[in-house]
């Protein structure tokens, strides 16, 4: 498609809707460097938690290697795309390490420039310790 576009005649309505080769090249560079960082991320951080999570690396290491064993077409050596699909263990792990560690939430950086005041402050109850 960029390629596609870099080939176009430039419209003369608008001159800058051709892409050069730079530009091609600049871009595609973006697309592999933002997607191996945020795949390198979610996998460091899988496991991480695997990690200190020693019950669910076991149980996630049980179910690859049924499926790696009950694998009809791994006579090459590895799982099919659809194998790997079929893995609904290793598809909620996944989806943990996302939710604590979301790829997005390292590119967007919020911070509060104003105080609100449409909650009420809470109110903090002290608890009696009976003796």
């Amino acid at each position: 498609m960029m390629i596609d576009a870099m080939k176009e005649k430039p419209r003369e309505e608008n001159p800058t809707s051709v892409l050069d080769e730079d530009m091609v090249v600049a871009t595609a560079l973006v697309l592999l460097v933002a997607g191996y960082e945020t795949t390198a991320n979610t996998l460091s951080f899988l496991l991480l938690e695997l990690a200190k999570n020693t019950d669910i690396q076991e149980s996630l290491r049980i179910e690859v290697d049924e499926a790696y064993g009950s694998d009809s077409n791994n006579s090459q050596g590895g799982l099919t795309y659809s194998t790997v699909q079929g893995m609904t263990y290793l598809d909620m792990v996944v989806h943990e390490a996302l939710r604590l560690y979301p790829a997005a939430a390292t590119a967007i950086v919020r911070e509060c420039a104003s105080r609100t005041t449409n909650c009420p402050k809470p109110r903090l109850r002290s608890r009696k310790v009976r003796s």
